[in-house]
């Protein structure tokens, strides 16, 4: 059998990344990119601090890039102000994390790879870096400049010697954005003639696969510890933002952060941790797998009509035939998920450390059944948006941080506790 580390789904996740988009439209979403590169640094992660690091920073683009994906189905919608908002908002955040992960990925590669007496080429990887902060600073400007005509649009800044332009502001944001999409394809071109190449040596270099694959062995996989901190980290990692996902927020009646996402990671977890760990979990992988299924539903069943009315909200949505039902499992999945997976959350916090975290399970529990009725709520009264809107921002974004930071006190309570 080949000891691989994966090096290639690192190439297929900047594939996904390095496909030309129109503004925040991408045709090959990011969020995939960014998640098979988190998988790619995987093993890697599990020998080298530096490339844990650049695998965390590539999780957090993973959440950016999802709230880019669902910000994209409006693209064609925003005014060039709202554009050049969320774009410039964007690129922000992308440089200012994809820049210590790059470092972090490549320093990390380099930094092992002579730790296990199989060197690469320095220079190479260098330049690789150098490549990458290129392009990512050329993609931004790219996605930023169709919309700061903006910056010109008197509709945008008022009527300040409106009379001097005969520019339809409109029609010029669009011709910049196919010219944008062109050179984005050209330098898609430019970075896979460089990548292919670099990572398929990498990918095919047998003498550093098999030692960072033996070296892996010895020193994480045969030891407990190690693989407790491992397979939890996982565990918990999915829950952290599965948790997230079950706050409800609403922009022109589109969920931002659909539920249905947040029973899949949940369900990813779930089967993890019975499957490598041990753990008694079959409910909560059925549970959670049925809420997906269910909340998916619920979703297509608002999200269709909306696309075909233009996204004008339907207030009259609660009289549809399966508006109550589909959101009332919705709730109860919710709330049945939430019970168990803080129950598994006390198991782990009793089994794998040595000093118990203070926890209030119970008053979590309380606060999903809540935050669960909040969703119904929103889900089948848009026409009372008003009335549960405020209370449920204030309410959710609380409860779901901290849910959310409970399961990453555990889980670095968890790494502490079983240090070697």
């Amino acid at each position: 059998m080949k000891k691989r580390m994966h090096f290639s789904l690192i190439f297929w996740g900047m594939f996904f990344i390095f496909s030309p988009d129109i503004s925040i439209f991408d045709f090959l979403p990011d969020v995939i990119g960014w998640f098979l590169i988190v998988l790619g640094l995987g093993r890697l992660s599990d020998i080298e601090m530096r490339a844990d690091d650049a695998r965390l920073l590539a999780k957090r683009m993973m959440l950016f890039s999802t709230i880019k994906a669902v910000l994209s189905l409006f693209t064609f919608r925003f005014s060039s102000s709202d554009l050049l908002l969320i774009t410039f908002s964007y690129a922000i955040l992308e440089m200012i994390t994809v820049i210590p992960l790059v470092n972090d990925m490549f320093k990390g590669l380099d930094y092992t790879a002579m730790r296990v007496d199989a060197p690469l080429d320095s220079d190479k990887l260098n330049t690789a870096k150098w490549y990458l902060y290129v392009f990512f600073t050329i993609k931004n400007v790219l996605a930023i400049a169709p919309s700061t005509v903006a910056l010109f649009d008197s509709n945008t800044t008022g009527e300040f010697k409106a009379d001097s332009w005969f520019v339809n502001f409109d029609a010029a944001m669009r011709v910049m954005m196919i010219i944008a999409f062109f050179l984005s394809t050209l330098l898609f071109i430019v970075m896979l003639c460089f990548f292919i190449p670099f990572w398929r040596r990498i990918a095919k270099n047998r003498d550093l696969n098999e030692k960072l694959s033996d070296y892996r062995q010895k020193n994480v996989l045969e030891i407990p510890a190690c693989m407790v901190r491992k397979n939890t980290s996982f565990v918990l990692s999915m829950f952290i933002p599965g948790v997230v996902f079950f706050f409800d927020f609403y922009l022109d009646g589109v969920d931002i952060l659909p539920t249905f996402a947040g029973f899949i990671m949940i369900f990813i977890g779930a089967v993890f941790a019975m499957k490598r760990m041990g753990h008694s979990c079959k409910l909560l992988a059925t549970v959670s797998a049925i809420g997906g299924v269910i909340s998916f539903i619920a979703f297509l069943y608002r999200f269709i009509p909306l696309t075909e009315n233009s996204f004008i909200i339907d207030y009259g949505f609660s009289s549809k035939t399966y508006t109550l039902p589909l959101a009332g499992a919705t709730a109860v999945f919710s709330i049945i998920t939430f019970i168990l997976i803080f129950k598994l959350a006390g198991e782990f916090n009793k089994k794998y450390t040595k000093y118990n975290l203070p926890d209030s399970l119970t008053l979590y529990v309380i606060a999903g059944i809540i935050l669960s009725g909040f969703g119904f709520l929103l889900y089948s009264f848009p026409d009372k948006n008003t009335t549960f809107v405020f209370p449920s921002l204030v309410f959710g974004s609380a409860f779901c941080g901290m849910g959310a930071y409970y399961f990453i006190k555990l889980k670095k309570q968890i790494i502490q506790d079983n240090k070697i």
